[in-house]
């Protein structure tokens, strides 16, 4: 929506100059051309759910209402399960079943209070129905004191092709003298000790997901012990052509 795309280039021009008046534009447009460049959706997820995912093509990942809707998960009836079906609610009025989230990244790595396993996603995949958004939705709406049934501000939004412009927006004025490019991968994206502590962008991928959509797997070292299950994991993803990573 061109309210949107206006909104954001304001947001953007902004930090743009005030990253000028700070004297470290040229940084904001490393970090800019790095996020455009390589930034990749990631999911995490655990080791049983990759695996699930790289057993057949059929196989497709699940969102927390479809799990609901199976009968395969029960809402745990806290806050935040409660909190979020309103939110995406208000968010994807009429197809808060359809989308997928995922985590905005520079190396790979995704969330790890969702899982130390990670589905990095083909561009190409998702590029044409992915929405990049500021941050947690939940948090967003809860920080903002949004009302549910009120308009969402704009500018915080954007195609997946305009990510860059979200990123800088949001994070150039944490881009100092003392920042080198090493330091943009959590500049983009910082692990907390919860869910709720999570910094990062939000990406909302409408439709299904299945190893068809993956470009590769990562696994935290902890998780990607030389056995027999990664030696099966391995030879399963070979199949689909997703490279499997450890870091």
């Amino acid at each position: 929506m061109q309210e949107e795309k206006d909104a954001l280039e304001i947001r953007y021009q902004f930090a743009c100059n005030e990253a000028g008046k700070r004297r470290v534009e040229s940084l904001v447009q490393q970090f800019e051309d790095t996020v455009a460049k390589q930034s990749r959706a990631v999911i995490g997820r655990s080791w049983e759910e990759i695996n699930r995912l790289a057993g057949s093509e059929k196989e497709l990942y699940a969102t927390f209402y479809s799990l609901v809707s199976a009968g395969v998960r029960i809402p745990n009836n806290s806050q935040w399960d409660q909190y979020r079906g309103r939110v995406d609610e208000a968010l994807f009025p009429y197809y808060k079943q359809h989308i997928r989230f995922a985590a905005l990244s520079l190396d790979d790595k995704g969330l790890i209070n969702y899982g130390a396993c990670f589905l990095i996603l083909r561009d190409d995949m998702i590029a044409y129905r992915a929405v990049v958004f500021e941050e947690n939705s939940i948090l967003f709406m809860k920080k903002n004191k949004i009302g549910l049934t009120q308009p969402l501000p704009t500018g915080y939004r954007a195609v997946w092709g305009d990510r860059e412009k979200l990123a800088v927006a949001k994070l150039s004025g944490s881009i100092d003298s003392s920042t080198t490019s090493n330091d943009f991968i959590h500049v983009l994206l910082k692990n907390g000790t919860g869910a709720g502590d999570d910094e990062f962008v939000e990406v909302h991928i409408y439709g299904s997901i299945s190893i068809r959509t993956v470009e590769k797997v990562s696994i935290i070292r902890s998780e990607g012990q030389k056995g027999a299950r990664f030696k099966a994991l391995q030879k399963n993803l070979n199949k689909y052509k997703v490279a499997l990573v450890v870091n």
